[in-house]
């Protein structure tokens, strides 16, 4: 898991696939095993989960993450 912010500007939409793509693409590039065994397929399933927070600090929601 993790937490991450982002102005209300920016849709979650376009930050989760930017994530995946980026994150995808180091894995693949650090283990090779990964890279053979996912050749021309997707490392990360195609959905994800999000929630929002309200009234809590990000320091809080990062202890209980842990």
């Amino acid at each position: 898991m993790a937490l991450i912010s982002a102005p209300p500007s920016v849709s979650l939409s376009k930050i989760i696939p930017y994530i995946k793509g980026k994150s995808s693409r180091k894995r693949l590039q650090e283990f090779e095993h990964l890279r053979k065994r996912y050749w021309g397929q997707y490392l990360w399933a195609r959905g994800y989960f999000a929630v929002t927070v309200g009234n809590v600090n990000a320091e809080d929601v990062q202890k209980y993450l842990e």
